[in-house]
């Protein structure tokens, strides 16, 4: 087996790590100092998988995980209308995007009912498959220039509004839907719950449906949603991230893993540490095990970031025979 291993916001810069409990990850530790190591261009969790999959920029990731939510697309355009909240403290507005929400599906198909009733005149259509992932149809000419929500919510909001292509003002009907559902009945019986609120609808990721290439993987194991959109438009194997689904596979396996990076977008700095090390129990020391027996003939880790992508591989051989090499903390490595 060779196994790929992405893993965004494993590589922490210093200043940041310096305000967490070091992880207690030994088999991680152990497995970066022995390897070899090199940098490949920055990019977000998306970018790199997209990259992975020969997909133009920016990708139409909408058209991708509508696909997988069992939308047909057709060749119209698509953009994720993901429902947010929005906070605004002292200095700054923060946006809180859909799975910090806790939407349920009576919740999210009401409010977007209202969104259609809303926006129909401008021949918009929205969708909810899931709570978390909310769609909008549009013609292919007006698909705007977006901006993803884990980007969006380290900047100041105002910078980085849709800019539209087309006959639709994004910026208008970004705006508007914060209106609009500011006190519709799901946000007034959510609030007296003591549950964030829906302030709005960000748009991003859009296109039209877009072909793919087949990257060498006979199985993706993953429990986010794009890796496993990506593998379906394949046709390739997927799996949850468990270890025990993994071990027996011949071929080339991609496991995506996604806890530390949401960690870090929750701004939970002790919960990053606590995912490491679990994952350095269940995922990374099985996988020692696997590489120290020959059951692995490769392992390579990515962990990207915006400015650059760490990459660490390793043999067998390189476990054994590089002992002299001493362990070290992963911001080591940052």
């Amino acid at each position: 087996m060779n196994l790929d291993v992405l893993i965004p916001s494993l590589l922490l810069p210093q200043p940041i790590q310096k305000l967490i409990p070091p992880p207690e990850v030994p088999a991680l530790e152990r497995l970066m100092a022995r390897a070899n190591r090199h940098v490949e261009a920055g990019a977000d969790a998306g970018t790199w998988l997209v990259r992975r999959w020969g997909m133009a920029e920016p990708a139409a990731i909408a058209t991708l995980l509508a696909a997988f939510d069992g939308i047909d697309v057709g060749n119209d355009g698509w953009l994720l209308a993901e429902p947010v909240n929005m906070v605004a403290d002292r200095d700054r507005v923060t946006m809180w995007p859909s799975r910090f929400l806790d939407l349920d599906d009576g919740e999210a198909a009401a409010l977007v009912t209202s969104l259609n009733t809303h926006f129909a005149a401008d021949g918009l259509r929205f969708h909810a498959p899931t709570p978390t992932r909310w769609y909008v149809r549009c013609e292919p000419d007006d698909v705007p220039v977006t901006t993803p929500p884990a980007k969006a919510r380290l900047a100041p909001l105002a910078d980085v509004q849709p800019t539209s292509t087309g006959k639709i003002n994004w910026r208008s009907l970004q705006n508007e839907s914060q209106m609009l559902l500011f006190n519709h009945p799901v946000n007034e019986t959510r609030a007296q719950a003591g549950k964030p609120v829906v302030s709005g609808v960000w748009f991003w990721g859009g296109g039209v449906a877009a072909k793919t290439q087949t990257p060498p993987y006979e199985l993706v194991a993953a429990d986010a949603a794009l890796p496993r959109a990506l593998a379906r438009q394949s046709a390739i194997q997927t799996t949850a991230l468990a270890w025990p689904d993994i071990v027996n596979v011949r071929g080339n396996v991609l496991a995506v893993i996604t806890s530390p990076a949401e960690a870090i977008d929750s701004t939970n700095l002790e919960r990053w540490s606590r995912e490491l090390a679990k994952l350095d129990r269940d995922f990374f020391t099985p996988v020692s095990v696997a590489l120290a027996s020959g059951q692995i003939d490769t392992l390579t880790i990515y962990a990207p970031d915006d400015e650059r992508t760490a990459v660490l591989s390793i043999r067998p051989r390189d476990l054994r025979f590089r002992f002299w090499r001493r362990d070290k903390p992963i911001a080591a490595y940052a």
